[in-house]
């Protein structure tokens, strides 16, 4: 701007001085014009690169936009996705994650471990065997074995993501930390519905994020302790002094749940017992029970049975003068007795003599005019003709049966039920 006021002022110096006496000569005049055109040729050339350069200045920074623009709308299509998709296994959505980071860590060479060396239960991680496959299992996990929960939310769109978890999940320190306190973990991809639940239940700003918790004295499921954002966050001593402040009293709570079970076991061992007990003087009193039922109803059948044969013995048939059938009845094997019988008459008459007489009822006093009601004999033994062994069949006439008849030997044979 200083050469544009001194050319222009030279074009608009007073001609009148310019010819006045004791002026410079002409030569020194023509000099100053020359260099007031050269000026001028100098701010042309500056205003025409100036006019260039703008415009490529602002084609540079929207280019820029442009190109930053469809990198992240091309990350954010992923977290589009986690409205549109299904409800998927838990277990599912967890090893894909720790698959991913596992394949992804294997690049980055600046810890002692890599990720699927610590977590990967495919792998058989260092501490994999603590993982549970869901953030539900983790908290009924953490109450019922009092135990502290580590829990990780993974945001793949964020390009530090893999720092951190390198940085600190597979930091050695780290790693020591969960092998000392025992602790149980979970990892989450805010992609999926159920991490991004539990980071807006946790309240976690800035992701990734690691959270602590801890049961403590209100019984409660609680964050004590999170890592959010960046590596700046992290602190390994500090959280170790978290862990050693709430370690004590998950002790105190795995001894009274220990003793509480000890006790619930005395309890149930004590029940177990005496139910065995109750149960075999139960059993005892159903036998006896049975057993008298038993011996009753024994005795009522036999009760029954001498009214019955004190009934029969009054309808034998009583053979006449020289018409008669001798018979040999040997009982038990040793002894015998001889009696008539009418040959007009079935077997049976033969089957109720052999009755009483086993029964000691042939010279019974007793008299039944009519049968017991309801009460149906059954003989105990068999009648056989011992040559050839035939078994008599009570309702066959005597005199049709030639192995008795006109006399014959019979044998008694129990029956064994």
């Amino acid at each position: 701007m200083n050469g544009i006021s001194h050319f222009l002022g030279a074009r608009h110096a007073d001609p009148v001085s310019s010819s006045m006496p004791g002026s410079f000569p002409r030569e020194n005049n023509d000099a100053n014009a020359r260099s007031h055109s050269h000026n001028f040729k100098g701010f042309l050339k500056y205003l025409s690169f100036a006019l260039l350069r703008i415009p490529l200045f602002f084609s540079y920074c929207l280019l820029s936009i442009i190109v930053s623009t469809f990198t992240y709308l091309n990350k954010l299509s992923d977290f589009g996705l986690l409205y549109n998709r299904k409800t998927t296994d838990h277990a599912v959505e967890l090893n894909i994650l720790i698959e991913t980071l596992s394949n992804e860590s294997l690049s980055y060479n600046s810890t002692t471990y890599n990720f699927g060396s610590i977590y990967n239960p495919q792998s058989q991680g260092i501490v994999s065997k603590s993982i549970v496959e869901s953030y539900t299992s983790l908290l009924n996990s953490c109450t019922q074995n009092f135990k502290f929960g580590l829990i990780y939310i993974h945001d793949p769109v964020n390009d530090h993501s893999l720092k951190f978890v390198n940085e600190i999940l597979c930091n050695e320190e780290f790693v020591h930390l969960i092998k000392k306190y025992q602790m149980l973990y979970w990892f989450g991809s805010i992609l999926t519905s159920e991490g991004l639940q539990v980071s807006n239940a946790l309240k976690f700003r800035k992701l990734p994020a690691i959270g602590l918790l801890c049961l403590t004295n209100s019984n409660k499921i609680e964050l004590v302790y999170k890592i959010e954002g960046t590596l700046r966050s992290s602190n390994f001593a500090k959280l170790d002094r978290v862990l050693s402040k709430y370690y004590p009293q998950l002790m105190i709570l795995r001894q009274q749940k220990k003793n509480t079970d000890m006790h619930r076991l005395l309890r149930e061992d004590q029940d177990a017992r005496f139910n065995e007990s109750l149960r075999i003087d139960r059993e005892r009193e159903r036998q006896r029970i049975e057993q008298l039922e038993r011996e009753n109803e024994l005795a009522n059948r036999e009760i029954l049975k001498k009214q019955w044969l004190l009934w029969r013995k009054t309808q034998l048939h009583t053979p006449t003068q020289g018409s008669s059938c001798q018979i040999a009845i040997r009982f038990n094997g040793t002894e015998r007795t001889i009696e008539k019988f009418d040959p007009n008459a079935p077997i049976e008459e033969i089957y109720v003599f052999a009755d009483l007489y086993r029964n000691k009822l042939l010279d019974s006093d007793e008299v039944y005019d009519e049968p017991p009601l309801n009460y149906q004999h059954k003989y105990d033994f068999l009648l056989a003709a011992p040559s050839p062994r035939t078994i008599l069949e009570p309702t066959i006439l005597i005199k049709d049966e030639a192995t008795i008849y006109p006399s014959g030997n019979v044998v008694v044979e129990d029956v064994v039920d």
